[in-house]
């Protein structure tokens, strides 16, 4: 598929599940981007996880992202080294398993991305997952790819929320959130 088969795919899922999408011609980055809205995620400050899809000519960047609150009370926050602790954590043990989110046993969980989390200091402070699919695997796996990118991964954020707002606000140590991570993402 090409970048307007693969954006006519996306949006065609996006509208189908119900998911909160602008598009954005005129973005900074020269490249179309679709910006999306997760609603109803009760862990994620606001809750609401944000998520800009980036179409490039070859491949497709995600980036998922707490909404501007997070980003407010990350950049408000004396932890930040120790939130570099558990974000090196969090890309080196915490491996993304994931399989068929809709119940119907169309695909076994499997480990098909390698997404990074990150503190994107440059635009805002958000704490985002990002993710490229190269448009022949694209092709290849549509299915998977966009349960990834429109279930997986905000929802990994919202597991994620608490662990992370915790040790940023100073209610937990670097060692309590790591212990809430294994717990909630790899027992």
């Amino acid at each position: 598929m090409n970048r307007i088969e693969i954006r006519r795919r996306v949006v065609e899922h996006l509208k189908t599940h119900h998911i909160q999408y602008m598009d954005d011609f005129n973005s900074p980055c020269g490249h179309e981007r679709l910006l999306l809205n997760f609603v109803n995620r009760d862990n994620a400050p606001g809750e609401t996880i944000e998520a800009t899809f980036i179409l490039h000519n070859e491949w497709i960047e995600s980036q998922a992202y707490y909404n501007q609150v997070g980003s407010i009370l990350c950049k408000r926050s004396d932890h930040i080294p120790e939130l570099y602790r558990v974000l090196n954590y969090i890309n080196a043990r915490v491996l993304l398993t994931y399989g068929d989110t809709s119940g119907n046993g169309l695909y076994s969980p499997t480990i098909l991305y390698t997404p990074r989390i990150n503190l994107s200091e440059g635009q805002g402070f958000n704490i985002q997952i990002t993710t490229i699919v190269n448009n022949d695997f694209f092709t290849l796996t549509p299915v998977e790819t966009l349960d990834y990118l429109t279930e997986f991964q905000p929802e990994f954020l919202n597991i994620l929320a608490p662990p992370i707002f915790g040790l940023l606000d100073g209610i937990l140590t670097p060692e309590m959130a790591i212990r809430q991570i294994k717990h909630d993402c790899i027992d």
